[in-house]
């Protein structure tokens, strides 16, 4: 009887589920034709709706017409029928859902030639999202028991699980996602479709089996999450590799993915990882081309301050200025026909800025001079001239407190300069050569610090310059300061001790404000669930299972006070001098600098 209720379900709506399915496919394809693909938000939409129409399809009809009756005459419970439509309904969501999801994690990604960015993890959390869903529908259409509370408590349960879901990406809180996801099914089919005049134990152990089989199958799923991403998402034949090139301010550099990701520079000479992890940390915005760039092309960064969509380099081979859209479609070039001959060849970076008195006009870097082009009158005139090789520009962004500025670094001076080219002022500090890299940071009282890094030195030189060029101060620094932005929110806990080492592991395992917030939630809704577990066995009423959920809670807030207390909480220190900021002035102690955030109390150029 179990196998012919899943083929009467499979017969009533498998050609619609098959339609659906062209339809994902179809919704997959647009998705990524745009250039802004995002797998698992389009996945999740996909899911929810499937799981809604699934569990509608599967209660509603019968309910209306009197179905449910009718099965139970014949000798059939209703745990059997529950069973039957659930494996109905999840080989009908693999259709519609997981078949077109691997396809186009397959092929989809070599039809379009274009790079489709996508986790495993959110792919299936979000497909697991939709079967609770599902779930929820059925409840909330045939709920029959006492407590009619759980239809909302239910839905909100696992509201409250796919945000902790989606704020998270580590292993454990994927776990924990799952667990609540079983839980969530667990409360949802109990007492709908289980026969009533079964005893609790009976109940119950229904419950634990489930729950404690969905928990393994988790299990295995986590730990060969990685192996499930690679053999999804990678190819395994060696000829047939899927290469993309990134376009970086040291030139343009492959990317070779065959079983793993090996990076490959301009001379097809292989890259460290140290190289790879240096050359991304330089570039802040990236894209990935399909096809090689044109020429010797260098990469353009575009700031958060330009009003442009596209991404622009040049080419020495065309003497042309190329643009690309966001996804990589080339969108035409730029001729520069009239610039000197000879300055092309020195041509190394390009670089927007805007004025609101300036119409949008592109920097253009030579060896030891600054050139404005213009984009709509194609006119090149020189802006700045220096006897020293220029290593980078900057633009600092216009606020009310700074007035827009161009910063030119050389080997021994940093030039500030207004919008028109002239040099407002200059500052001769250390030779860049005796450095690995600088860090430079400009603050709202017109001071620029310096930070000379070595790699090799446990410690870096820190100077400070006023705006004429003295030095007002002068320390050094240990390696690596911790540096809190938000620091009157996010937490760092000292592993000094078991209880320490678990809260860093488990509850702030990225130490930033949404995943302590969702600390907060895990803490609060872990009683919620045991008061919902312990309600649905003795089918206690929604009066005394809400009374019994503030008790819990309020009882939980002295233990996470004293949770709380048994951490050590790690000083916030300063992000340049590396001292104690004093929470009370929210200031450093040694240099008197405030936390810095852009636009407000500073800019770090060349960053």
């Amino acid at each position: 009887m179990i196998w012919a209720i899943i083929l009467k379900e499979l017969r009533e709506h498998g050609k619609w589920f098959v339609l659906g399915a062209f339809a994902a496919m179809l919704y997959l394809y647009t998705d990524v034709m745009t250039g802004h693909s995002d797998m698992a938000k389009v996945i999740l939409h996909i899911s929810i709706v499937t799981g809604i129409v699934l569990g509608l399809l599967q209660t509603l009809p019968e309910k209306y017409l009197g179905l449910f009756p009718f099965l139970r005459h014949r000798p059939m419970t209703l745990t059997s029928i529950f069973m039957a439509k659930v494996v109905a309904a999840l080989i009908l969501f693999s259709i519609v859902v997981v078949v077109p999801c691997f396809i186009a994690i397959m092929l989809v990604d070599d039809l379009t030639k274009m790079l489709i960015h996508y986790t495993s993890a959110q792919i299936v959390t979000n497909m697991l999202f939709g079967v609770v869903v599902y779930f929820l529908t059925m409840t909330f259409v045939l709920r029959e028991a006492r407590f009619y509370g759980s239809r909302v408590v239910g839905i909100l349960f696992a509201v409250v699980c796919y945000y902790i879901a989606y704020e998270a990406t580590t292993k454990e809180h994927f776990l924990f996602f799952m667990t609540c996801v079983g839980c969530t099914v667990v409360m949802a089919g109990w007492g709908t479709f289980t026969d009533q005049r079964s005893r609790i134990v009976t109940k119950a152990s229904i419950g634990i089996t489930l729950l404690v089989s969905y928990i393994t199958v988790t299990l295995f799923v986590v730990i060969n999450l990685e192996a499930m991403a690679k053999q999804f998402s990678v190819k395994d034949d060696k000829n047939d590799s899927s290469i993309y090139y990134r376009v970086t301010s040291q030139g343009p550099i492959s990317i070779e993915r065959n079983k793993t990701w090996v990076y490959k520079d301009a001379n097809n000479h292989i890259l460290s990882d140290k190289q790879v992890e240096s050359i991304f940390e330089e570039e802040l915005l990236g894209m990935y081309l399909r096809q090689k760039p044109t020429g010797n092309t260098n990469y353009l960064r575009k700031k958060y301050y330009t009003r442009l969509t596209s991404h622009f380099y040049y080419s020495k081979l065309q003497k042309r200025i190329l643009a690309y859209k966001d996804d990589g479609r080339y969108e035409g070039s730029i001729g520069i026909d009239g610039f000197y001959q000879e300055q092309t060849d020195n041509l190394h970076q390009e670089e927007y800025f805007d004025n609101e008195n300036l119409n949008e006009k592109l920097l253009i870097r030579s060896q030891r001079e600054l050139h404005l082009f213009d984009t709509n009158n194609k006119k090149i005139e020189l802006f700045f001239s220096c006897h020293e090789d220029i290593r980078k520009f900057d633009v600092v962004a216009s606020d009310k407190n700074i007035p827009m500025e161009i910063v030119v670094l050389t080997e021994k001076h940093l030039y500030i300069l207004d919008p028109s080219g002239k040099a407002i002022s200059q500052i001769q500090h250390l030779p860049l050569k005796q450095y690995d890299k600088i860090r430079i940071l400009i603050t709202n009282q017109k001071q620029y610090i310096f930070r000379y890094i070595k790699t090799d030195s446990e410690k870096d030189r820190v100077i400070e310059y006023a705006r004429t060029g003295k030095i007002t101060k002068e320390y050094t620094v240990t390696k690596n300061p911790e540096y809190v932005e938000d620091y009157d929110w996010r937490m760092y806990f000292l592993k000094s001790s078991l209880l320490s080492n678990f809260a860093c592991k488990y509850f702030l395992p990225h130490l930033s404000l949404p995943n302590y917030k969702a600390s907060l939630l895990w803490l609060v809704m872990i009683p919620c669930l045991l008061c919902l577990v312990i309600a649905r066995i003795y089918a206690v009423s929604i009066y005394e299972t809400t009374c019994w959920m503030i008790v819990c809670c309020v009882a939980g807030i002295p233990g996470l006070l004293t949770f709380v207390s048994m951490c050590h909480f790690v000083v916030v220190r300063c992000h340049f001098c590396n001292a104690k900021y004093n929470l009370q002035n929210k200031c450093c102690q040694k240099c008197s600098a405030k936390p810095l955030t852009p636009a407000k109390d500073g800019t770090e150029i060349f960053a």
